[in-house]
C-alpha cells in the first residue's frame, strides 16, 4: 500500500510543477511584454499570448513527466519473476 500511496504522491507533485510552471509561463508573457522580444519575429508573434505559452509549457511538461519519465520508469523496474 505504502508504495501506491508514495506512487500517487509523486504523481500529484509532478502535476502541481506541471501547472506552477504553465501559470508562470502564462503571467510571465503577460506581465513583461518585452521578455521574448529578443526572440526571432515568428516565435515572439507566437509566445506574446500568455495562454498559448501556458499551452505549450502544460502539453511539454505532460510529454516529459508523464511520457519519457513512465518510459524510462518502465526500464528501470525489474522484470517479473514466475
Amino acid at each position: 500500500m505504502r508504495v501506491i500511496a508514495d506512487h500517487r504522491r509523486a504523481r500529484y507533485y509532478q502535476n502541481l510543477v506541471i501547472v506552477a510552471v504553465s501559470l508562470g509561463f502564462g503571467v510571465l508573457s503577460i506581465a513583461s511584454s518585452d521578455f521574448f522580444s529578443g526572440f526571432p519575429e515568428w516565435a515572439t508573434m507566437i509566445l506574446h499570448s500568455g495562454i498559448v505559452t501556458a499551452t505549450a509549457s502544460a502539453l511539454l511538461l505532460n510529454v516529459f513527466f508523464n511520457v519519457l519519465g513512465a518510459a524510462r520508469r518502465r526500464r528501470s523496474e525489474p522484470a517479473p519473476t514466475d
